[in-house]
């Protein structure tokens, strides 16, 4: 038996769906990921969401992608530091940061958000919530989803403000064997690296790309926005791939040195 896990980051939607953020129609190319993923699929067992999905302080953006989502399909979540984390929870209720189980694995919803701050932390609470899940699952297999990367992806600037306790996180889970991999967002481009014994994955934005390895902040216009999807089965064994929309012109400002 297996499971379909898919991770949409990065959305960035804004107030209306005719503002632009970067050049980009962030609401547009968010329902053109959703509608790739949803025909790429005949089942879904969990939609996961890693932050970032609002670009302004307006609850508007969680309600409408909310709106476009299919009812029967479970969903998870988590704010990234452009999000207003008790505005998803007003939205979201009870999928946000929290655990999911399908079939012999455990999936769990981290927060990585720092108030007020671009970078991320995993606090001691928040990794207390995960080992203690695994301590009670023991012989399941677990992963999980957060907002910042815990190893570099080898651009300075978005390295800069990743997990700032992250060898302290990645020491403590080092010692669980059940968990076989973490994913997240931010970067805004696809990674794969690993870690003692399991894996971390980075997955594309359903809106603009980042330059992979570029010192300073720049762009990618040549990449596609995307998701990334696991299929997970019984024996702990998983496949991931991403999937990213047909080349065309976004419209993206290519002079643009921040957001």
């Amino acid at each position: 038996m297996s499971f379909t896990v898919v991770q949409l980051s990065d959305c960035h939607l804004l107030a209306t769906k005719e503002e632009r953020l970067l050049g980009l129609q962030t609401h547009v190319t968010f329902e053109q990921v959703l509608a790739q993923c949803l025909s790429e699929h005949t089942h879904i067992d969990l939609m996961v969401f890693s932050g970032d999905i609002s670009n302004t302080l307006d609850i508007a953006p969680y309600e409408c992608i909310q709106s476009c989502l299919p009812k029967n399909i479970e969903t998870l979540w988590m704010p990234g530091n452009h999000d207003e984390c008790e505005l998803m929870l007003k939205v979201f209720g009870d999928n946000c940061l929290t655990h999911k189980q399908l079939g012999n694995w455990q999936i769990t919803a981290l927060n990585s958000q720092v108030v007020g701050k671009v970078h991320g932390h995993v606090s001691e609470t928040e990794l207390a919530r995960f080992t203690q899940h695994i301590e009670e699952h023991p012989n399941q297999y677990h992963a999980a989803f957060l907002h910042h990367q815990l190893l570099p992806v080898g651009s300075a600037w978005i390295d800069a403000i990743n997990v700032d306790n992250a060898e302290s996180v990645l020491k403590t889970l080092e010692t669980y064997p059940q968990i076989k991999w973490l994913a997240n967002g931010h970067v805004h481009q696809a990674s794969t690296s690993k870690h003692g014994h399991f894996a971390l994955y980075s997955t594309p934005s359903t809106c603009f790309q980042f330059l992979p390895n570029s010192p300073d902040f720049a762009l990618d216009i040549e990449a596609m926005p995307g998701y990334r999807s696991f299929t997970l089965f019984d024996n702990g064994e998983f496949e991931t791939q991403v999937h990213r929309l047909p080349q065309a012109d976004l419209g993206i400002d290519k002079n643009a040195n921040g957001y």
